[in-house]
């Protein structure tokens, strides 16, 4: 399984290179009004128009103090392709399932109701992130 690996508030997640369809430089999206707290808005790319979402604020977070510096990672859960707003992508990395440990039961934001494992790397923790489950799940749920 290989994983594109990014930092929201210095922490490390991973994600399945699979469902990634693209990542770009910060480009301030267009608000839409009565939006959702998580979302920024929505960007045209390539001719499609995405909705982009604050991780942070779905991490349970503040909102993102967006600079130049961040990035924004599209991503499809097969039936719908959307941006998430993060700080940085760091690594593409290869794992087995067998390093998957799971996740302990201590958080309280929303964030462990998007991640199915945690992995090793090096001296840092990755948290597995399932991006299915933002779009399973209702996002209200995720930050209220």
């Amino acid at each position: 399984m290989q994983l594109i690996t990014f930092v929201v508030d210095d922490e490390v997640y991973g994600l399945d290179i699979d469902r990634v369809k693209e990542i770009k430089g910060w480009a301030a999206p267009r608000p839409m009004p009565n939006d959702a707290p998580y979302s920024l808005g929505i960007i045209e790319l390539r001719g499609e128009v995405f909705s982009i979402y604050d991780m942070r604020i779905l991490f349970g977070l503040d909102r993102t103090n967006v600079t130049s510096k961040h990035v924004v990672i599209f991503v499809s859960t097969g039936n719908e392709t959307f941006g998430i707003l993060v700080d940085a992508v760091t690594d593409i990395l290869s794992i087995k399932e067998k390093e998957i440990q799971p996740i302990p039961a201590i958080d309280e934001t929303g964030r462990n109701k998007l991640l199915t494992g945690m992995i090793r790397q090096d001296d840092r923790m990755v948290a597995l992130m399932d991006i299915t489950r933002l779009r399973n799940n209702d996002p209200e749920r995720l930050v209220g």
